[in-house]
């Protein structure tokens, strides 16, 4: 059960994302999270460091979508400063989500990556879909309400996995 937590690849920023790697595991596809993976949940646009790495991740031919719980406004505005298309209200962890994004590019699950910064609706949407999960430190300490609940039991799962020796929170590593 545990393992459903454990990320593939547990990194400090998605700045950190080895595409060399990942063209060499055959993914073609990069789902991404918005808030706290790649800006601030309060910042309303792309920063230059993002476009840079969305960037990066097109001149390397992968496909970019976005995903977040958040709502349609808010994604809308952040996908269209990046000309990205996106899926919003996406309600991770639950898995109708993936199927949408995986059917819209008509791609297996095994050609996905899912990269996010909580345990609860990232890594454990994309690990019951056997997606490669890609968990980040969350950007900044500051959560709208409902993370905060999440990150309660998030650190509860963090506590299990250590104890398992599965993941060490803080312990980053580019490939389990």
């Amino acid at each position: 059960m545990l393992r459903y937590f454990q990320p593939k690849m547990y990194l400090k920023s998605y700045q950190d994302l080895d595409l060399k790697r990942l063209q060499a595991l055959n993914k073609q596809l990069i789902i991404c999270d918005i808030d706290n993976t790649l800006v601030a949940h309060t910042t309303a646009t792309a920063n230059d460091s993002v476009v840079k790495f969305i960037n990066k991740l097109l001149e390397a031919n992968f496909l970019v979508v976005l995903v977040s719980n958040n709502s349609k406004a808010r994604v809308e505005k952040f996908a269209n400063s990046l000309n990205l298309e996106y899926f919003s209200n996406a309600k991770k962890p639950l898995k109708f989500v993936y199927k949408d994004i995986l059917n819209h590019y008509q791609l297996p699950a095994e050609a996905a990556v899912a990269i996010g910064d909580q345990l609860l609706t990232d890594v454990l949407g994309a690990n019951r879909m056997r997606i490669f999960s890609v968990l980040t430190k969350p950007l900044v300490k500051r959560d709208i309400f409902y993370t905060k609940i999440n990150r309660f039991f998030e650190n509860i799962v963090y506590f299990l996995l250590d104890k398992a020796k599965l993941l060490t929170k803080g312990k980053y590593y580019d490939y389990l």
